[in-house]
């Protein structure tokens, strides 16, 4: 079997999200394909560039981008449904010179709200895939709709096809994080009722608030109680900001029994029968609210169970993370230091025993110190919703090594 000792890896995010979808699809494989996109007509993009379609490339060839701010196309005449949260998935083929952008521009129901930051793309000579995704965002109101649109900086010439987009709806509607500090009163009686759920009280039943951090979605209130019971009780209370009214999805779950408020109303109650599921997890008990522009208050009266003192609450984007999954895309750097050449540092390289498995690998020792060693030279142009990793193999880190035959000697210096 293969060890790889260092490795340079991207990674993208996968997560599950239903199947409802809206499509826009422009191939600019013939010249009618081109005749819902139109130059932006925003003065930084004046005087416009000329584009038409190549019929030997079978594309939208766009050039003479001479205006101070490059140039921009836009397609009016194509609306995509689509809310926060959801996924705007964008897939073309390009090449070209220069550097190219892609935003949505989102509308509400009053009309329209404003751009979503640009997504740069380094064009090349040759034909490149390129897929991209961004999450549908709020931009003061609520979005219900987007439009597309590309474009290039000043001097740049590309040629573009098979132009997809796609929007996957997502399960959870928002982009706003549960928030991470909570003021908990605890304990407090099981039958003791808030009146006012729209603030955070200074104290509850003469009981001042810890404050605690959630670790990931979790709390655990076990030390906050004199011992461990069934319904032992607390209140939970914090506060949510919001740029704009906004659709938003709230998680909960708890080892028994909660019940959560929103601005004073009740969105999550499972204290008639319980949490439903175990482990506990915050998408067993899931509430679409929304949000208003500001200040908004959550407030979790909370009973714990037998077992624990345990209760989980997310947002959106923590719902969203349940059930991702990373799939490997691009490999830019492997050494597993079994061939020679020319490397940083000057290794010397071996082919021993490595591990108490008696596995026999090659291997590289590094004898110089205090020296900077890079193993990988080349850079690494990350596009949005891609992640790097590297992985290095270790082994004897600090230390000397003898060799004697073929017997190999390992020393602490002293």
């Amino acid at each position: 079997m293969k060890r790889l000792l260092f490795s340079l890896i991207v990674l993208v995010v996968s997560s599950v999200i239903s199947a409802e979808t809206t499509i826009l699809k422009s191939n600019f494989s013939t010249e009618n394909g081109i005749k819902n996109w139109n130059a932006n007509n925003w003065d930084g993009y004046k005087p416009f560039p000329k584009f038409a379609y190549d019929a030997d490339a079978k594309a939208l060839h766009v050039e003479k981008a001479t205006a101070g701010y490059g140039f921009g196309l836009v397609n009016h005449a194509e609306k995509l449904s689509a809310k926060a949260g959801d996924i705007l998935n964008i897939r073309f083929q390009v090449r070209g010179s220069g550097r190219m952008f892609t935003a949505p521009q989102y509308f509400s129901e009053k009309g329209w709200t404003g751009i979503e930051k640009e997504v740069h793309v380094e064009l090349t000579p040759e034909w490149s895939d390129k897929e991209l995704e961004i999450t549908v965002n709020d931009i003061e109101t609520p979005t219900r709709q987007l439009i597309l649109s590309f474009g290039g900086n000043q001097g740049t010439e590309l040629w573009i096809r098979n132009f997809t987009a796609e929007v996957k709806t997502a399960r959870y509607a928002g982009n706003i994080s549960i928030p991470q500090t909570w003021q908990v009163f605890a304990p407090v009686p099981p039958d003791f009722q808030v009146k006012n759920l729209t603030e955070i009280p200074l104290e509850i039943a003469g009981i001042a608030p810890s404050m605690l951090k959630l670790d990931g979605t979790r709390l655990d209130l076990a030390l906050l109680f004199p011992k461990k019971q069934a319904k032992n009780c607390a209140w939970l209370f914090a506060e949510v900001e919001s740029s704009s009214e906004t659709a938003w999805t709230l998680g909960a779950a708890a080892d028994w029994w909660l019940k959560v408020y929103l601005n004073g109303k009740s969105v999550i109650d499972t204290m008639a029968f319980g949490n439903n599921g175990y482990p506990l997890s915050i998408d067993q008990q899931t509430a679409a609210v929304t949000l208003k522009k500001g200040r908004n208050i959550i407030a979790v009266q909370y009973l714990t169970g037998d077992e624990s003192s345990v209760i989980e609450l997310g947002g959106a984007p923590e719902l969203r993370k349940i059930g991702q999954k990373l799939q490997l895309v691009e490999t830019f750097f492997i050494d597993e230091f079994d061939k020679p050449g020319k490397r940083s540092g000057d290794p010397k390289l071996f082919r021993d025993i490595l591990t108490d498995s008696g596995e026999i690998c090659t291997w590289a020792l590094y004898q110089s110190p205090r020296q900077n060693i890079s193993l990988a030279s080349s850079n690494v142009v990350l596009e949005p919703g891609k992640y790097l990793t590297a992985g290095l193999r270790l082994r004897s880190f600090g230390q000397t090594r003898e060799e004697n035959g073929s017997t190999s000697i390992l020393q602490i210096p002293g």
